[in-house]
């Protein structure tokens, strides 16, 4: 156990620089993933047999295992950060896409037709009380996102793709010491 603390002091600041560099590349892969699903969610909230087709194929691309869908972008982007961003990017659309639909349909029917009455438009109402009331299960499809990113992310770091995280693995494999792995 010395040894675990010892180590883990003296290689602090580069778990530090690993740590910090997953967690900017995790919120990076997050935040996209978000700016790309709510828009597309709620244009296709109004297009009913498109958002079947999206998620349909949003959901095979889930079935693909991580490591063969990261491997069919080493030929076009090379080893590295980019396919692995652009792959988790894939991976973390998915939950939030489909919850988000999902919450949006699951407002009252009669609270459009009230904001409707009051002369809202499609952008107010959307704005001012379809996304306050979808929130709770977007924020749902966004947990879930941010878990698979994580785990993913870790994953790929072992093979020093996209981090500096997978520095730190082949020193305690290399070596057969557990306190370094």
């Amino acid at each position: 156990m010395t040894n675990l603390i010892a180590t883990f002091q003296d290689r602090f600041s580069d778990w530090l620089t690993a740590l910090s560099q997953h967690l900017q590349l995790s919120l990076l892969t997050l935040l996209l993933a978000i700016f790309i699903a709510i828009p597309l969610a709620v244009y296709l909230r109004y297009h009913e047999k498109l958002a079947d087709w999206v998620l349909q194929i949003a959901g095979i691309f889930q079935t693909i295992p991580s490591l063969a869908l990261l491997g069919l972008f080493i030929p076009l982007m090379g080893i590295g950060t980019l396919p692995a961003l652009t792959a988790l990017v894939i991976y973390a659309i998915f939950p939030i896409l489909q919850n988000t639909i999902t919450g949006l349909k699951g407002i009252d029917p009669s609270l459009q037709e009230a904001g409707i009455a009051f002369g809202m438009t499609r952008w107010e109402r959307l704005k001012k009380f379809e996304i306050p009331l979808a929130m709770p299960v977007m924020m749902s499809g966004i947990r879930t996102a941010a878990v698979l990113i994580i785990r993913y992310r870790q994953l790929w770091a072992g093979l020093d793709w996209g981090g500096r995280t997978g520095v730190l693995y082949p020193l305690g494999i290399d070596r057969n010491n557990a306190s370094q792995f």
